[in-house]
């Protein structure tokens, strides 16, 4: 249902209303109630609530102090997360609302996820052969395809290095 952004605007509307006292159509949608008080959303605001969690967590544990952060880091987190989530670029620079590919720069490797699979790809292909780049060659060798191997799980075509000294064939 919240997926309609009239409906879920309309929620936060009726929200307001409901939960701060003397809330008109003239409150600001970045308004709370905060343990009584009512409090607006402000960068600052924002700004202070980041830092002292991250202070809470500990430079020990998170690796950077409160000074490091600020909202920028939500928003390059916000990028990372999406990325890492396989969500495409151009949607990830639309809802940045990136105007270039800058976001880009905060795309960082994380080592984890950028290498999951890989050793499983690596071993997709196993029957390949490195060949010794000082190998006398007797005469010119040509390269072919080999036979498909529909037995190792697909179209995987295997390359026969023939006329090179000790004859490598698999």
């Amino acid at each position: 249902m919240l997926m309609c952004p009239v409906i879920a605007w309309a929620t936060t509307v009726k929200r307001i209303l409901d939960t701060i006292p003397g809330a008109s159509g003239d409150t600001k949608v970045s308004t709370f109630n905060d343990l009584g008080g009512i409090t607006e959303i402000t960068s600052s605001y924002a700004r202070a609530k980041v830092r002292s969690i991250t202070e809470l967590i500990g430079e020990e544990i998170l690796g950077f102090t409160k000074e490091d952060v600020g909202l920028h880091s939500i928003r390059s987190g916000g990028a990372m997360a999406m990325f890492l989530s396989g969500v495409s670029d151009i949607i990830i620079q639309r809802i940045g609302r990136w105007e270039s590919n800058a976001f880009l720069e905060y795309i960082r490797e994380q080592v984890e996820n950028f290498t999951y699979g890989v050793s499983e790809k690596m071993l997709y292909n196993e029957g390949f052969q490195h060949l010794d780049p000082n190998a006398e060659v007797e005469e010119s060798y040509g390269l072919q395809d080999a036979p498909n191997n529909e037995g190792s799980g697909g179209s995987c075509h295997k390359t026969y290095f023939s006329n090179i000294t000790g004859d490598i064939k698999e």
